[in-house]
């Protein structure tokens, strides 16, 4: 009768404004298709923004508290942060100068992106002093910043250490200051703002056949402002614990309910409680009519989409049509199964697990709180404040109501053993994933690293390579890598000759190797023969001689030709050597995006697997449901994100790791033991890469749906 009573909706309308009177085969029967409205959608986008879009964007006070605490205490961190970043950024700036200014991460050791640049790793350069016709490799280290100075490392330092010193006190006292921001503006808002919580109160621990009526009664006399409040011994005797010797004064300004309008139930004439809803155990009934509603409204836009595809529209497809009623069948035969099951259900229990309680008064609403929340115990509750029902005192837990919107209707029957077993079994299956995430990352970030141990090591170019095949540091200055093309034949198959000569002494003889040592002129494209560096100081794969000396064709080739012309042109004259350096050089690279990709998909994974654990803890609240979400998704980016990566390429000091455990595993079996230069180019760019990417893909999704999928 009532949806024959109230006017047609038009069809333009969104699935929003459709209400349950469209439900039913006969929905949108007979009716043509129109076309949406742009009037129509731009009235109900206004309806749904800030002041209808009238408001400012510099809008502050009354208009921005109608928003509430949370919005206002969310935008006004936004501003602290612009300016807090503000901050941070000017002392960190001489940072970031002597990093873009370094030289000491070379080119062969930067990331693909550049990232490397920009950390402190590139601080400062290695001098080289020259003498004569031979270089030698000093450990001087020295600085640049704005003003052109150069510093010592010592001096640098210093200025490096007050800087991270007072970015440290900055941000400290960024989180004081906004601790006293939150409360002042908390108060604040309250001054100007009502909300529910001034005015109501939720009660737990009600007897299950409690009626309203008792529950009225109960905190109207209990909290009635024209009387003085109630008086109690305490326990103990002389301890006098949760007694109250003197009463609170009544307070004569107030008056009792004289309108019944909002609940047309004169029972609440005169009284100090102006309305009382009972909770009932109903969830389950509640969780099957929002399967419902979801399937309501998916039924809706087939429905919809059938109307705009039949044959005398003017969008007429065939085929879309079919598949729109072959969708509308489906869900409308998933929600006749749900409607059966909800007639199985439809027994309405009236066992009673809570009840809002809204005052006549926030003075009322206030002293309730404070009675029920102040006493030391719920089982050394003072008597007067029990809840009497049928002869017996029933022990009450009362807190303040929360939002009508923020309320999970269907959970507020959860028990506490409910919700025990419910949030143990969560946290068990929360360290289950985040074991599985640690494997699967700590295997993933192995592979590379064995993968990276067998690739060249092309920092090794410049002065490794050459100091070894003269043995000694103090090598040519102009020492360089050739091919010699007609030796190729007698190395034999698959082996190409190469040797060091000096391009600055045309008359100067090149290096003739040892043949079968690490100095050998014939070598493999892809040789993974372990070799020790000259000083002793740590070994490398053979293929490191082919790579750096395909990296270095390669870059003539890219500076005469091009890009695109000088990587064609080393293909087809150094295909046969350099092909496979040049692929691994290539995958090197790529496995650093790829790593941080993988990172971030595992956590976008586990954010929605969190997301259900969340809603399956059945909280009372969405904000509980969302503070219980946040901290897991947190534990677990942060897990994977920083902690993993630091474990895997950092090395105990003065530790072996090979035939352990740690190192079976790849755990502290890396070749970092602390910060220095080589961490910043593999271990710090991951992280780097990764926070970037994550902090970009949370919002590509949206944005596809809102520019492809639904523009």
């Amino acid at each position: 009768a009532q949806a024959e009573a109230e006017p047609e909706v038009p069809l333009t309308k969104t699935k929003h404004t459709l209400s349950f009177r469209f439900v039913g085969r006969e929905m949108l029967e007979g009716k043509t298709f129109q076309d949406p409205d742009l009037d129509t959608a731009r009235a109900y986008f206004k309806s749904k923004i800030f002041m209808r879009g009238t408001g400012s964007m510099c809008a502050r006070g009354k208009d921005m508290a109608r928003l509430g605490a949370g919005i206002n205490l969310y935008l006004n961190l936004q501003c602290y942060l612009i300016v807090l970043m503000a901050i941070l950024t000017v002392l960190y700036v001489p940072a970031f100068l002597m990093a873009t200014s370094g030289s000491r991460i070379t080119e062969e050791e930067m990331d693909p992106l550049g990232l490397a640049k920009f950390t402190m790793g590139n601080s400062g350069s290695a001098e080289v002093a020259t003498s004569g016709n031979t270089t030698a490799l000093t450990n001087t280290t020295t600085f640049v910043t704005l003003a052109g100075r150069t510093m010592e490392s010592a001096e640098a330092s210093k200025l490096l250490t007050a800087a991270d010193f007072l970015g440290s006190v900055v941000f400290l006292g960024f989180l004081l200051f906004f601790k006293t921001r939150i409360v002042a503006l908390s108060h604040s808002l309250s001054d100007h703002t009502v909300s529910i919580g001034d005015f109501a109160v939720f009660v737990k621990g009600l007897p299950p056949t409690a009626t309203a009526a008792e529950v009225r009664d109960h905190f109207s006399a209990l909290y009635d402002l024209s009387k003085p409040s109630w008086t109690w011994k305490g326990y103990c005797g002389c301890c006098r614990i949760n007694g109250r010797r003197e009463p609170l004064p009544p307070v004569p300004s107030k008056s009792p309910v004289k309108d019944v309008s909002n609940t047309g139930d004169e029972q609440y004439l005169d009284k100090w409680v102006c309305e009382v809803a009972m909770a009932t155990r109903n969830g389950s009934t509640i969780r099957v009519f929002r399967k419902m509603d979801g399937l309501l409204n998916r039924v809706t836009e087939a429905k919809y989409a059938v109307q705009r595809y039949k044959a005398d529209s003017k969008h007429a497809d065939a085929e879309k049509c079919r598949k729109a009623d072959a969708k509308r069948m489906k869900l409308e035969t998933k929600l006749i199964k749900l409607q059966k099951l909800n007639k199985l259900r439809d027994v309405e229990s009236s066992d009673v697990v809570g009840a809002f309680v809204t005052f006549q008064h926030a003075e009322s609403a206030y002293r309730c709180q404070s009675d029920y929340h102040y006493t030391f115990s719920t089982r050394c509750q003072p008597h007067p404040i029990r809840f009497e029902h049928k002869g017996k005192k029933y022990r009450l837990k009362v807190e303040e109501a929360p939002p009508p919107s923020d309320v999970i209707w269907e959970n507020i029957e959860a028990s506490k053993r409910q919700l025990c077993w419910r949030r143990t079994l969560t946290n068990g299956v929360l360290f289950i994933l985040l074991v599985l995430s640690f494997i699967l990352i700590l295997l993933a970030q192995k592979q590379k690293q064995d993968f990276n141990a067998k690739l060249p090591r092309l920092d090794m170019c410049d002065v490794e390579l050459p100091a070894l095949a003269y043995g000694t540091y103090d090598f040519p200055a102009g020492a360089k890598l050739r091919r010699v093309r007609g030796n190729d034949d007698s190395c034999g198959d698959s082996k190409f000759f190469l040797e060091f000569y000096d391009s600055n002494d045309a008359s100067a003889s090149p290096v003739a190797g040892t043949t079968g040592t690490c100095t050998d002129n014939c070598l493999l494209t892809s040789d993974t023969t372990t070799c020790e560096r000259l000083d002793g100081k740590g070994t490398y794969p053979l293929s490191t001689v082919v790579g750096c000396y395909c990296l270095n064709v390669l870059k003539e080739y890219v500076s005469e030709h091009g890009v695109f012309s000088g990587a064609s042109k080393a293909q087809t004259d150094e295909g046969d050597l350099c092909i496979d350096s040049l692929t691994n050089y290539v995958a090197s690279q790529s496995l650093l995006i790829v790593a941080a990709l993988s990172v971030v998909f595992i956590n976008v994974v586990l954010q929605r697997v969190l997301k259900a654990l969340a809603r399956f803890e059945r909280h009372a609240t969405v904000s509980h449901e969302q503070l219980s979400m946040t901290f897991k998704v947190f534990l677990a980016q942060l897990l994977n994100t920083g902690i993993i990566v630091l474990i895997v390429h950092a090395k105990l000091p003065n530790v072996n790791p090979d035939g352990t455990v740690f190192g079976d595993v790849g755990l502290f079996a890396g070749e970092h033991e602390g910060f220095g230069r080589g961490w910043y180019p593999t271990v710090g760019v991951s992280i780097m890469l990764t926070m970037l990417v994550q902090s970009i893909f949370p919002h590509m999704v949206p944005l596809g749906r809102a520019l492809v999928l639904r523009p």
